[in-house]
């Protein structure tokens, strides 16, 4: 049996570096591309007319980090691929909730 492509998820639970891991093992083996996908979640903030300015600004730093944490997730997993000489893959931040992304 052979895969063209492999997805994994990218967070930053306990699991993730075994996970990746293991995926990047079974495109080495089934010489498949390997697409990480690290999605950011969502966040809804309901806005109130006497705290809308600070549930904006708060909003606003909250969608930062979890960027950030996306990003970093990235990061590390290409950091992973290239050390563990994966031929194809890329990494994606998805602006979306886990289960909306892997789904997608």
């Amino acid at each position: 049996m052979t895969y063209r492509s492999l997805l994994v998820l990218l967070d930053h639970t306990s699991t993730c570096t075994a996970r990746a891991a293991y995926a990047m093992r079974l495109a080495k083996d089934f010489d498949c591309h390997l697409v990480g996908v690290a999605p950011t979640d969502l966040i809804d903030l309901p806005a109130t007319p006497k705290a809308a300015a600070s549930l904006n600004e708060y909003s606003a730093l909250v969608w930062d980090a979890l960027r950030d944490q996306a990003e970093r997730a990235a990061d590390t997993f290409r950091d992973a691929c290239h050390a563990a000489a994966v031929k194809s893959f890329e990494a994606v931040i998805d602006e979306a909730n886990k289960v909306e992304s892997l789904v997608r």
